[in-house]
């Protein structure tokens, strides 16, 4: 008999990274599966999932539980800031500040300012004298109940590691409200060096690659025995989609510009590449699906528009289609992107990388103290396929370079080197197989 486990899927990208790579047909192969999904994705994942018989089941989050939870984050990270440079760097970003103020206005200022007022009072209401009100509104909280009524011996979580679905379920299971064991599979290459530390240890954590079991030692204080290497599954896509050579639909040569959630200026660094590349190659600009532009510039940001020969904007409403963002990366003549984990995909599919790190750029915190910053960045520099341009003047020697095709040698190398970042030989059948049944 199949021991029941239980998926988790909190967004849309779960859904994408774990459905449309085909990964979840693997859960269903081992487990007697049962589906928990955000309320917002029941009608997707019961559509996807057609006439496959697995139980799916919807939660929705105790909006006081969500305060405590980001609350107890924030103070948590500024607890812990000096155990990682981007622990620092995300609290400059979201503390109270002159430049905030500057950014983004007078009234973002004074939500910001009442809004940790607000977490900081439901932390202390919740404190460790009175977690006997934590625990009773928990085990009464739609999510726990959903998972205690499935009953499943594992529970998966594909999350951003510090989530409010992973923190519950770890409390859970450690008050004795749930007897499960749950496993948070890290899905974003940042999350254990820049968001906070766990505030409840996991049963069991899949990590991207080597890279992510020094943090999880030196940043989280966790015992690596309690992790495994996992991977990501939507870099499953990339792999498979370059070794069948699909043919574009795109039919001219083009290279892919990726923006960041951070703002800075793309811009103009998108028009200051124009004026440097080959007129016969066009610019894909794909802007990140939450980037944040500061309120000041908004109307100015909205009123410049890309009408320049050969730049093509790839519309976005805070959403991702997984499957056009891995065709686009695989056909383009090369990479160019501000500090995101496009670097890993571009470095998957073979292709060159320039990081814009341009200091001369109006933005938020700048895209150089991002990128040398955050510690999941480091050595990335060393990659033969990787250039960093850090002036507007460099650009058309960077250019020159990215356009030349890289050689055997140059990608095997680069291989070698993304596998610390992220692990891409992954079996996963087998990983379940041996620690999970």
């Amino acid at each position: 008999m199949k021991p029941k486990a239980t998926l988790v899927v909190l967004s849309n990208e779960i859904f994408e990274n774990y459905f449309i790579s085909g990964v979840i047909n693997t859960f269903i192969e081992i487990y007697d599966l049962s589906i928990l999904c955000d309320k917002s994705l029941y009608l997707k994942i019961n559509e996807f999932l057609n006439d496959k018989s697995i139980l799916c089941r919807s939660y929705s989050k105790d909006k006081t539980l969500v305060k405590f939870f980001d609350g107890s984050c924030y103070f948590k990270t500024k607890q812990k800031a000096s155990l990682c440079r981007g622990f620092n760097l995300r609290l400059r970003r979201t503390n109270l500040s002159i430049l905030f103020f500057k950014t983004f206005g007078f009234t973002a200022t004074i939500k910001r300012f009442f809004k940790n007022i607000i977490l900081f009072f439901y932390v202390k209401y919740f404190s460790r004298n009175n977690y006997r009100k934590l625990i009773k509104r928990i085990k009464k909280s739609d999510y726990i109940s959903q998972i205690r009524e499935l009953n499943p011996k594992y529970l998966f979580i594909p999350c951003f590691a510090i989530s409010y679905e992973i923190f519950y379920a770890s409390f859970a299971r450690e008050n004795s409200l749930l007897k499960i064991q749950e496993v948070c599979l890290v899905d974003n290459w940042d999350n254990l060096s820049s968001k906070s530390t766990f505030l409840t240890k996991p049963a069991k954590i899949g990590l991207y690659g080597k890279q992510a079991r020094n943090h999880i030692d030196r940043i989280q204080g966790l015992e690596q025995k309690d992790t495994f290497i996992w991977g990501s599954p939507r870099y499953d896509l990339y792999l498979n989609y370059k070794y069948q050579d699909i043919q574009s639909i795109i039919n001219k040569e083009y290279i892919l510009y990726a923006g960041t959630s951070i703002y800075y200026d793309e811009l103009s660094d998108l028009k200051d590449i124009r004026k440097n590349l080959n007129k016969d190659i066009e610019i894909m600009y794909l802007p990140h699906p939450y980037r944040q532009i500061p309120k000041s510039i908004q109307k100015k940001v909205d009123q410049r528009n890309l009408v320049e020969k050969n730049i093509h904007l790839i519309e976005r409403n805070r959403s991702r289609d997984l499957n056009q963002i891995v065709e686009l990366t695989n056909n383009a003549k090369f990479i160019i992107c501000g500090p995101t984990s496009m670097i890993l995909e571009a470095l998957i599919c073979h292709k060159k990388v320039l990081i814009s790190s341009r200091s001369d750029l109006n933005s938020y915190q700048s895209t150089s103290e991002i990128f040398f910053g955050y510690e999941h960045f480091d050595g990335l520099e060393l990659n033969p396929l990787v250039r960093v341009f850090s002036e507007m003047s460099s650009i058309e020697a960077a250019l020159e370079w990215a356009i030349k095709t890289p050689s055997k040698e140059e990608k095997q190398y680069s291989d070698s080197l993304v596998n610390y970042y992220v692990e891409t030989n992954t079996n996963r059948k087998s990983i379940l197989l041996s620690n999970f049944n």
